[in-house]
């Protein structure tokens, strides 16, 4: 979980998240490519804290997040897709979100065994599930 130093009220709560890729350089994600993912924000003793869940990859270490504004957050995390038995994938991604119109982009860096890949940007649409 990430902690946040100011609790927002209004962006709390449970949000399915569906991504399409409008840009790639990588061999491997092709634009027009689309995931859905859950985001959740919980305020523990006033403070706010963030979980991402993208299966089937899983999330190795996940920055602060920093509100710009009442209605904005931004998520860095580092992932990695552990169904694949004979390469080490792994994505480096910053993610933009702005709960007043429900909607985010992200900038990804692809990783293969070590290697930089390529990178691609995804937009994102907030669905607020509670």
């Amino acid at each position: 979980m990430a902690q946040v130093n100011e609790v927002k009220t209004h962006i709390e709560g449970e949000y399915e998240v569906v991504t399409k890729v409008i840009w790639s350089s990588s061999p491997y994600v092709k634009k027009g490519q689309k995931s859905i993912s859950e985001l959740s924000i919980d305020d523990i003793n006033g403070k706010l804290y963030s979980q991402w869940h993208s299966r089937p990859w899983k999330i190795v270490k996940t920055n602060l997040i920093e509100f710009k504004d009442s209605s904005q957050l931004r998520l860095e995390q580092d992932t990695k897709f552990d169904e694949d038995l004979n390469n080490y994938w792994y994505v480096q991604s910053a993610f933009n979100f702005d709960f007043e119109d429900l909607e985010g982009k992200a900038y990804h860096k692809e990783f293969l065994n070590g290697e930089y890949v390529g990178a691609y940007i995804t937009k994102s649409y907030l669905k607020p599930v509670n």
